[in-house]
């Protein structure tokens, strides 16, 4: 009786520690991760070399901003055309150009919406 009786608990433990392994992998409206969402939980595009069609050198991913950080496209320009991008989160980050000879850097920032730093109008 003993022996049925540990394992019937130790049955019951497994499938409660398999019910909970499958809570973390189905996002239920209403769940506890959509409501206590942190206000600074943003999305961004995280790609260190952007080419001027738009496409990632590498591998495009994503970064979750953290406190302060925002959504941050830079773009760089060479001969007035663009020549590069980069997309990243940034901590304090500042929206600015800046400009030497016919070289330019346009850091754009946001946090508006997820994935807010897509690389857009790409000949601008």
């Amino acid at each position: 009786m003993g022996k049925c009786f540990l394992l019937l608990l130790l049955g019951l433990s497994l499938l409660l520690g398999l019910l909970q392994g499958l809570h973390c992998c189905f996002k239920v409206e209403g769940s506890y991760e959509t409501i206590h969402k942190p206000k600074w939980s943003l999305r961004c595009f995280r790609c260190f070399s952007v080419r001027p069609d738009g496409s990632c050198v590498h591998r495009r991913t994503t970064c979750n901003a953290k406190k302060n950080e925002e959504c941050l496209l830079m773009k760089y320009y060479n001969d007035y055309r663009l020549f590069r991008g980069y997309q990243n989160c940034r901590y304090n980050c500042t929206n600015a150009t800046i400009s030497h000879g016919t070289s330019q850097t346009v850091n754009s920032c946001c946090k508006e919406n997820d994935l807010c730093n897509r690389m857009e109008n790409l000949g601008t």
